[in-house]
C-alpha cells in the first residue's frame, strides 16, 4: 500500500477511536477485513466466513 492509503486508514482509525463510537469502529474493521479477503481471492472464502 502507498503512504496515502495508509494515512487515510490511519485517519479513519484515529477518528473512530477518538469519537468513541464502538459501532462505527466495528463496522469499519469488519468491512476492511472482508475487503482484504476478497482481494486475496476465493481461496480465503472459508477463513472469511469463520471470522465473520
Amino acid at each position: 500500500m502507498t503512504q496515502t492509503i495508509q494515512r487515510r486508514y490511519f485517519l479513519t482509525w484515529f477518528f473512530a477511536l477518538t469519537s468513541s463510537n464502538a459501532t462505527f469502529t466495528f463496522l469499519f474493521f469488519r468491512v476492511h477485513v472482508t475487503k482484504q479477503f476478497d482481494a486475496a481471492g476465493p481461496d480465503n472464502a472459508r477463513t472469511r466466513e469463520q471470522l465473520v
